[in-house]
Protein backbone atom coordinates (compact mmCIF):
# COMPACT_ATOMS: atom_id res chain seq x y z
CA UNK A 1 0.00 0.00 0.00
CA UNK A 2 0.90 3.88 -0.44
CA UNK A 3 1.69 3.60 3.44
CA UNK A 4 3.79 0.83 3.46
CA UNK A 5 5.93 1.59 0.27
CA UNK A 6 9.36 0.82 0.48
CA UNK A 7 11.45 3.92 0.70
CA UNK A 8 14.64 4.30 -2.07
CA UNK A 9 17.29 6.89 -2.29
CA UNK A 10 17.63 8.30 -5.81
CA UNK A 11 19.08 8.10 -8.13
CA UNK A 12 18.43 4.45 -7.96
CA UNK A 13 17.74 1.16 -10.38
CA UNK A 14 14.43 -0.94 -9.24
CA UNK A 15 13.89 -4.32 -10.61
CA UNK A 16 10.73 -6.47 -10.16
CA UNK A 17 8.77 -9.40 -11.28
CA UNK A 18 5.22 -9.50 -11.82
CA UNK A 19 3.74 -12.40 -9.76
CA UNK A 20 -0.04 -12.21 -10.25
CA UNK A 21 -2.66 -10.21 -12.81
CA UNK A 22 -3.00 -6.66 -11.03
CA UNK A 23 0.54 -7.18 -9.49
CA UNK A 24 1.16 -3.75 -7.82
CA UNK A 25 4.80 -2.46 -6.00
CA UNK A 26 5.06 0.71 -4.26
CA UNK A 27 8.01 2.55 -3.46
CA UNK A 28 8.98 6.23 -2.00
CA UNK A 29 11.31 8.72 -2.40
CA UNK A 30 12.07 12.08 -1.49
CA UNK A 31 12.22 14.93 -4.14
CA UNK A 32 12.58 18.54 -3.72
CA UNK A 33 10.65 21.34 -5.97
CA UNK A 34 12.49 21.46 -9.21
CA UNK A 35 14.19 18.70 -8.43
CA UNK A 36 13.80 16.30 -11.79
CA UNK A 37 13.49 12.77 -11.34
CA UNK A 38 13.19 10.33 -14.19
CA UNK A 39 11.46 6.90 -14.26
CA UNK A 40 11.55 4.56 -16.65
CA UNK A 41 9.60 1.44 -17.46
CA UNK A 42 11.50 -1.46 -19.65
CA UNK A 43 8.57 -3.76 -20.62
CA UNK A 44 8.43 -2.71 -23.76
CA UNK A 45 12.29 -2.33 -24.36
CA UNK A 46 12.48 -6.13 -23.10
CA UNK A 47 10.02 -7.41 -25.52
CA UNK A 48 7.86 -8.11 -22.97
CA UNK A 49 4.04 -7.85 -23.02
CA UNK A 50 3.22 -6.37 -19.74
CA UNK A 51 1.39 -2.74 -19.99
CA UNK A 52 3.42 -0.61 -17.27
CA UNK A 53 1.27 2.06 -15.74
CA UNK A 54 2.54 4.81 -12.51
CA UNK A 55 1.05 7.03 -10.55
CA UNK A 56 3.03 9.43 -8.83
CA UNK A 57 1.74 10.25 -5.85
CA UNK A 58 2.58 13.63 -2.88
CA UNK A 59 3.03 11.59 0.55
CA UNK A 60 1.93 14.00 2.54
CA UNK A 61 -1.53 14.11 0.98
CA UNK A 62 -2.23 11.41 -1.32
CA UNK A 63 -2.22 14.22 -3.96
CA UNK A 64 -1.73 12.89 -7.65
CA UNK A 65 1.15 14.06 -9.04
CA UNK A 66 1.45 12.44 -12.60
CA UNK A 67 -0.22 9.00 -14.39
CA UNK A 68 1.39 7.72 -17.35
CA UNK A 69 0.20 4.78 -18.99
CA UNK A 70 2.07 5.01 -22.30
Amino acid sequence: TPATAQLVTVPCDICGRFEKRDDRDYYAFDAKKGEIVVIEGFADRLRATNDLYFVILRARDGQMIGEFDT
